[in-house]
């Protein structure tokens, strides 16, 4: 704790077969996003320079299109490896910002977490992974790029040529005077959360109310079944006591 870090390198992950290369494409055509969490706290994400602009879970990269006017006929399908032209850039590299407060003299606690997810090549850098992440603008690490397909319509990716991807981070601790383990949730509570989870979930919400209707009228139906049946079977006992009760008992009364 406490100890900053500055362009570690964390891992490298190879996509080898095509399959894996379009559905990994899909999940930045799509807008994923990545929602991690710090000692039981939402990592945010700082989307705009707006006020409030903090939102939980960041996008796992950006795309850009440079001519929208040439998208207007043509669909993303889950199937199909050809994609549009948009150009592709994959977040892999994560500057993480730990604030804690001093709660008592030695006693430190974690009271909010912000992440900034950069796009940076290690591809063909001559410098070190270290010199490349420091740099100011270092080229940012692009997709689709890698996929020119050949005239059979394969993207060429195997395992003997795969696509690389180099994971770093950077982690930074920020002492807060301002916030406190008790009032650590007051930030999350005012963030305008729009851009990827924070609208409330309207088809889920009457999706488990429909659900709860359905389950109690179940339930009312079969109170109401058992409640006639032990009426009916109780009519029955007294029909047959008053029965009993005529005839030659009256005489013996």
């Amino acid at each position: 704790m406490k100890v900053d870090s500055e362009c570690v390198h964390l891992c490298d992950v190879n996509i080898e077969t095509e399959d894996n290369m379009a559905r990994f494409m899909r999940t930045l055509l799509n807008d994923y996003s990545a929602y991690w969490f710090v000692d039981g706290l939402p990592v945010a994400y700082f989307a705009t320079q707006e006020k409030n602009s903090y939102t939980t879970g960041f996008p796992l990269g950006y795309k850009v299109i440079p001519n929208v006017a040439s998208l207007e006929t043509k669909q993303d399908k889950p199937n199909s490896r050809q994609f549009p032209p948009i150009q592709l850039y994959y977040y892999n590299h994560f500057d993480i910002n730990v604030h804690y407060s001093e709660e008592t003299e030695g006693a430190y606690r974690i009271v909010f977490v912000d992440i900034n997810p950069k796009s940076i090549s290690y591809q063909n850098a001559q410098q070190n992974i270290k010199e490349r992440c420091s740099q100011a603008n270092p080229p940012h690490l692009r997709v689709d790029g890698r996929l020119k397909l050949d005239q059979h319509g394969s993207s060429g990716i195997s395992k003997t040529n795969p696509f690389s991807i180099t994971y770093t981070y950077s982690v930074k601790w920020i002492k807060r005077s301002d916030m406190t383990w008790s009032n650590r949730w007051d930030l999350y509570l005012t963030m305008n959360n729009q851009q990827h989870d924070g609208q409330i979930h309207w088809y889920s919400i009457i999706n488990s109310f429909m659900i709860l209707l359905f389950l109690s009228g179940m339930v009312a139906m079969i109170v109401l079944r058992s409640l006639r049946r032990d009426l009916a079977n109780y009519n029955e006992k007294d029909e047959e006591e008053e029965a009993d009760e005529r005839g030659w008992k009256r005489l013996y009364k």
